[in-house]
């Protein structure tokens, strides 16, 4: 057979594989055993992707494990001068902790449990916040006080007219930037 499998045919293998292959499959340990190879070889993203399938389809029986450094050959089409290299550390890193994983299991040896992650600590909680709603009914101020930066003038009765302003410096009346209308 010789040719590396497609998605298609991984999917109904990976239903039917046992507990342990699927959790090893994917697994922390074998991501981070497959990133050293991948970066210590500095295989491209394309041919580690192929690896993968080739890895998988190991690991699922899609294709016998003898047939391993064939589809390893296939996977490898910038990187086949690292070939040896290659499928040593993916025999050490991978293969050989599988199969003591295996051994483990069946002999009834039980797995060394890993040190529990960290808690990580919550923030403070932060205090309720007003709606925008409430926030604009509510007042913060009781009433302002009009404060003028000219020198102050003598209060006019309300009743009194003013008189027209004719320099176009008295801004009091409005927009400083408006013609008035005249």
């Amino acid at each position: 057979m010789g040719t590396l499998p497609t998605l298609e045919e991984l999917r109904p293998a990976y239903e039917k594989a046992l507990d342990m292959v699927r959790t090893y499959i994917q697994g922390e340990e074998l991501a981070k055993a497959f990133e050293e190879i991948r970066t210590a070889h500095k295989i491209h993203f394309d041919e580690a992707g192929k690896l993968s399938l080739a890895l998988n389809a190991v690991f699922l029986e899609v294709r016998p494990a003898g047939e391993f450094s064939i589809l390893l050959k296939e996977s490898l089409e910038q990187n086949s001068d690292k070939y040896g290299a290659i499928l040593n550390d993916v025999n050490e890193k991978i293969f050989k902790v599988f199969r003591a994983k295996m051994e483990r299991k069946e002999s009834g040896e039980t797995e060394p449990v890993p040190a529990p992650i960290p808690a990580v600590r919550q923030p403070p909680p932060v205090p309720a916040q007003k709606t925008p709603q409430e926030r604009l009914s509510s007042t913060t101020s009781q009433g302002t006080e009009r404060v003028s930066l000219k020198a102050p003038e003598e209060k006019k009765s309300e009743n009194e007219p003013r008189p027209a302003s004719s320099s176009s410096n008295n801004y009091s009346d409005g927009d400083p930037y408006r013609e008035s209308v005249e």
